[in-house]
């Protein structure tokens, strides 16, 4: 008779079968793991959200010979982190980031794991977490270290930073962001005046489907921005005596009165590319975006073409390069727009031709 091997899934499958028939004082021994922890779980009791906290788990070799630790981790999110420390060894601290390692513990010897918890990590409200730790061993099976924490969150912002991109420099621009109850019920915010030169002024609100405390907050930008990329940090307590303040981070890109998107147009002739859009952009208040001279970069190879869907603010523009391609080894250069604005009469947008191929 023809014999055909086993699968090797079919053998893997009896092993553990046969494996499971021994006798239970041996399978029972088999699979304890070769550490003892203190404590079993690490439980930290009330953290207010924004706060760190920190914990020891003591591993102890229970066994007669080393054990040899492959891995510890890796961790769940940014919000924790641990560092191993062997007091026998008199060595520092070390910083465990999940990685391969080869260390051998005594018997009897005992290695720390120094855990930390960053509630000022979480964007999403939370009031319970918990969490583990994996622990991989050479020749033993691996262990789990359980952790748990209460984490009082008293109140929910949303979003935590405002991102109001490009803005003028004298726009005095807006953001908003909602503050709402989550472990507590009822909350004062009351927030009127000028932080950092911003104004910011809160207003008491009504969420559908939530029937405790909720707030707007408006930020209003100064009179006048310097120009630039700028991120300004806002915090402002409650009349709660155990929260943390409401914090807030608003920035942005703050750009003149009139200014050009994009800065640069690419143009390839020898691949059919000889137009692309751009649009002017005015910011400051009681002024309107400049209406450019169809004929001003005419010289230069290009043609202009004003759209219908410009506004007030945005001034909408097609421009095709229209000098013969066969004469081109390519160039780069820049456009001065003129825009008729006494603070700003010209700006500029840089172009690139590539070469004929």
């Amino acid at each position: 008779m023809r014999s055909y091997p086993i699968p090797s899934i079919i053998f893997f499958c009896a092993t553990l079968i046969l494996g499971a028939c021994q006798d239970g004082d041996n399978t029972s021994t088999a699979l304890t793991p070769p550490l003892s922890a203190s404590p079993a779980r690490l439980q930290f009791e009330r953290i207010v959200f924004g706060q760190r906290a920190t914990g020891t788990w003591t591993l102890k070799n229970v066994t007669e010979k080393d054990v040899v630790i492959r891995r510890i981790g890796p961790f769940s999110c940014q919000c924790v982190s641990a560092k191993l420390r062997l007091p026998a060894r008199g060595q520092e601290l070390a910083t465990l980031r999940g990685e391969i390692m080869n260390l051998a513990l005594h018997p009897n010897e005992t290695a720390e794991i120094v855990f930390t918890l960053d509630t000022a990590r979480y964007r999403k409200p939370v009031s319970r977490k918990l969490g583990s730790i994996p622990i991989v061993f050479a020749d033993h099976p691996g262990m789990i270290l359980e952790w748990a924490a209460d984490v009082y969150t008293p109140f929910v912002v949303s979003p935590w930073a405002i991102e109001m991109g490009n803005v003028g420099i004298r726009q005095q621009a807006t953001g908003r962001a909602m503050v709402a109850a989550h472990d507590s019920n009822e909350f004062i915010l009351d927030v009127d005046g000028v932080f950092n030169g911003w104004f910011v002024k809160s207003n008491a609100v009504v969420l559908d489907g939530h029937q405790r405390s909720a707030y707007e907050l408006i930020f209003t930008a100064p009179s006048e921005l310097a120009e630039g990329p700028f991120s300004q940090i806002f915090q402002f307590k409650t009349n709660l005596p155990d929260a943390p303040p409401v914090k807030i981070n608003v920035q942005g890109v703050a750009r003149p009165d009139v200014y050009v998107q994009p800065q640069r147009l690419v143009f390839d002739p020898s691949r059919g590319k000889t137009v692309q859009e751009f649009a002017v952009l005015q910011t400051a208040i009681d002024h309107k975006a400049p209406i450019l001279d169809l004929n001003q970069f005419a010289e230069a190879g290009f043609s202009l073409e004003y759209l219908s869907n410009s506004t007030d603010k945005v001034s909408l523009y097609k421009i095709e390069y229209v000098a013969t391609p066969a004469a081109i080894d390519g160039a780069n250069g820049t456009l001065n727009i003129q825009t008729n604005y006494e603070l700003q009469p010209a700006i500029e947008l840089s172009f690139t031709v590539l070469p004929s191929r």
